[in-house]
C-alpha cells in the first residue's frame, strides 16, 4: 500500500476486540499544524499524482487542511494512555477511546482545541442496538418488494441492458453507451454497510477494484457485513450482458466498509469522512453514498430539523470538504417520507453534494422518499431516478428487486460517471449543477422531485445550449430586482432566430403558473405587468417553439 494512503494510525486492538469493554469514541480537535514535516511544497508524500492532477485540472488550490496531522501530537496523545483509531487531516483531529483520567490529561495539553463523544455504548448495548441496526436497514431498503418490471422498450434494448433496462433508459444509458462512454478512467468510491462476495458474483468478474478499507474493523476486508453494498454497486457497475447491464462498468472502483451494523452512532459519519479521506489521496472521481443519518440510538446525538442547513452535521461537512477537493459526491436523499422526519437525511442537504430521490417505472415518486420543503428556497432532492422495484443483482447471483432511494441514486452515479467521461473537462460542481440541468423538470423543479430524472442526451443538449446561448446574457431583465410595476426584457430578438411568436410564461418557485403571454419576434424590448405578483422570486420560461430561455427576478 502507499504512503500516501495510511498516514492515518490504527490502533493494534480491533473495535470488535474493544467491544466487551465499554466503547466510548472521542474526538479530539487539534489547535494547529505547526511543526509538521509535512509541507504544501511536498504534496506528493500525502496525496497520489491522480488527487494531484484532479485539483489543476479544477484549479483547486492545495491548503493546510490538506495536510496531515502533526505525528508528534498524536504520539503524545498515546503516551497519555489514549488508544488511536484514526486520525483526520481535514478536521484536524484525532479519534481516541481513553480513560476519564487520561481524556482529563489529555484535555490539559497545550495543542488540545477541544473534544466530541461520538459514541458511547455499554456492551449489552452494543449487541441489543446491533440487531436492531441490522432490521432497520432491512425494513428501510427493502420494504417494498416486486416483481421484475414488464419492460415497455424494444427487444434489443433488452438483449443489451436485460431485465434492468427500464431504469436506465429514461437516464439515456443506452445513448450513452452508443456513444462510447461507460465511466472508464474513472475512479468511483462507493462507501457503504458491506460488498459480500463482490469478488465471486458473475457481474463483477470484470470489475477493476484498486483499494478496499474496512473501518469497522481496521482491515482492507470489506467483503463481508450487510450485502446492501453489493447491491448498491451492482446498480453502477453489474455487467452480464443479457442479464444485466449498469451504465459504468468499466470505471475504477474504489470500497470502503464505513457502517457498523452493531449500532447507529456518529462514529459512523466519522468512518464516511475518513473514508472520503482516504478517496482524496487515491485521486477518486466520485463518492457515491446510499447513506444517511438523523436519529441515533443514543438520543442525545440526534439531528433536528433545523440542522438541515448544509453545513452543520458531521457527515455534511466530510460531504463538503470532499467537493471541495474536487470530486462529485452523490448520495440517497432517505427513505423517511413516510416516517415522522419525512425530510431528506444527512449529509443530502448539502448544495455541494448531487441528492436523488426515488421514482417508479412510470415516474411517480415513491412514498419513501424524503422531501426538501426548506426555507431558504434550496431544492432537495436534486434529482430522481427508479428506486421502487429497481433491478439489482444479489449475492445469491441472480437477478433481483429492491425498493429505496439507496437504489435510485447509484444508477444516476452511473449516469454521472459516463457524463463526465464524455465532458472532462467539466469540474465537478460544474457536472453536478449539468445533470440537475437535465432533469425533464427542470422549468418547475419541486422539494419532491428535484429537477426529475436527469438524461443523457438532455444534458449533452444542454451543455451545447449553454454555449450556444452564451448569448442569453444579451437578454436583458430590468430592473431586477423590481420595485415597480413594469419588468423590461431588451435583446429577446438576438437570441431566437426562428420565425415562431415569442411566449412567456411566468412561474413561481413551486412550479405554478401565473401568467403567460405572447409576443412576435420582431420586439427588441418587451415590458411586462409584473404589477399583480406578491414580493418574491420568479421564473420566466421564454420560447419560441424551439429553444428556450429561463430568466429569475426578484418582485421587492
Amino acid at each position: 500500500m502507499l504512503k500516501f494512503l495510511i498516514l492515518f494510525l490504527i490502533s493494534s486492538l480491533s473495535l470488535y476486540e474493544i467491544s466487551a469493554q465499554a466503547l466510548d469514541y472521542q474526538l479530539i480537535y487539534f489547535t494547529d499544524k505547526n511543526d509538521s514535516p509535512y509541507s504544501l511544497s511536498n504534496p506528493q508524500e500525502f496525496l497520489s499524482a491522480r488527487a494531484l492532477a484532479r485539483r489543476t485540472n479544477q484549479n483547486i488550490a492545495l491548503n493546510q487542511q490538506d495536510l496531515p496531522v502533526n505525528p508528534s501530537y498524536v504520539a503524545a496523545l498515546q503516551a497519555a494512555g489514549a488508544q488511536i483509531f484514526y486520525t483526520s487531516k481535514w478536521l484536524n483531529a484525532a479519534l481516541i477511546v481513553a480513560e476519564p483520567a487520561v481524556l482529563t490529561a489529555i484535555e490539559a495539553l497545550p495543542f488540545t482545541q477541544s473534544r466530541a463523544s461520538l459514541a458511547t455504548l455499554q456492551p449489552s448495548e452494543i449487541r441489543q442496538y446491533g440487531e436492531a441496526k441490522h432490521n432497520a436497514m432491512a425494513s428501510l431498503e427493502d420494504d417494498i418488494s416486486l416483481p421484475i418490471p414488464t419492460l415497455l422498450h424494444t427487444k434489443h434494448m433488452q438483449s443489451i441492458f436485460g431485465a434492468a433496462a427500464g431504469q436506465y433508459l429514461p437516464l439515456g444509458i443506452d445513448a450513452m453507451h452508443e456513444d462510447g462512454f461507460f465511466g472508464e478512467g474513472l475512479y468511483i468510491a462507493v462507501l457503504d454497510g458491506g460488498f459480500p462476495l463482490v469478488p465471486e458474483l458473475s457481474v463483477f468478474q470484470d470489475l477493476e477494484v484498486v483499494d478496499t478499507y474496512n473501518y469497522t474493523r481496521h482491515t482492507e476486508d470489506v467483503y463481508r457485513s450487510n450485502s446492501h453494498g453489493t447491491r448498491v454497486l451492482s446498480a453502477i457497475a453489474a455487467y452480464k450482458p443479457n442479464e444485466m447491464v449498469a451504465p459504468a462498468y468499466k470505471a475504477t472502483y474504489a470500497l470502503y466498509l464505513t457502517e457498523d451494523t452493531r449500532f447507529e452512532l456518529p462514529v459512523e459519519e466519522f468512518f464516511w469522512l475518513a473514508a472520503a479521506e482516504r478517496a482524496d489521496s487515491l485521486g477518486v472521481d466520485i463518492i457515491h453514498s446510499s447513506l444517511g443519518y438523523y436519529e441515533f440510538d443514543k438520543a442525545q446525538y440526534n439531528y433536528t430539523h433545523d440542522d438541515l442547513d448544509g453545513n452543520t452535521a458531521l457527515v455534511t461537512r466530510a460531504a463538503n470538504m470532499a467537493a471541495a477537493r474536487g470530486m462529485l459526491v452523490i448520495t440517497s436523499a432517505g427513505n423517511t417520507g413516510t416516517r415522522p422526519w419525512q425530510k431528506i437525511t444527512f449529509p443530502a442537504d448539502s448544495d455541494s453534494v448531487l441528492t436523488v430521490g426515488a421514482v417508479d417505472i412510470n415516474g411517480r415518486i415513491a412514498p419513501f422518499s424524503a422531501h426538501g420543503f426548506f426555507d431558504d428556497n434550496r431544492i432537495k432532492p436534486d434529482v430522481v431516478g427508479i428506486g421502487l422495484g429497481t433491478v439489482l443483482w444479489n449475492t445469491n447471483d441472480e437477478i433481483s428487486t429492491a425498493s429505496g432511494t439507496s437504489f435510485s441514486a447509484p444508477t444516476v452515479t452511473g449516469l454521472a460517471a459516463g457524463l463526465w467521461q464524455a465532458n472532462p473537462q467539466l469540474t465537478n460542481l460544474e457536472l453536478l449543477r449539468l445533470i440537475r440541468d437535465s432533469g425533464e423538470r427542470r422549468i418547475f423543479p419541486s422539494n419532491r422531485y428535484g429537477t426529475g430524472i436527469p438524461n443523457y442526451r438532455r444534458a449533452l443538449g444542454w451543455l451545447t445550449s449553454q454555449e450556444t446561448a452564451l448569448e442569453a446574457n444579451a437578454v436583458i431583465l430590468y430592473p431586477n430586482p423590481i420595485k415597480n410595476s413594469m419588468l423590461t426584457m431588451k435583446g429577446v430578438n438576438r437570441f431566437f432566430n426562428s420565425n415562431h411568436n415569442i411566449q412567456i410564461f411566468c412561474y413561481d418557485m413551486k412550479g405554478r403558473l401565473l401568467f403567460e403571454t405572447t409576443f412576435d419576434n420582431t420586439h427588441t424590448e418587451i415590458k411586462l405587468d409584473v404589477s399583480q405578483l406578491k414580493p418574491n422570486l420568479y421564473m420566466l420560461h421564454i420560447s419560441d417553439g424551439i429553444q428556450m430561455l429561463t430568466k429569475k427576478f426578484v418582485k421587492e
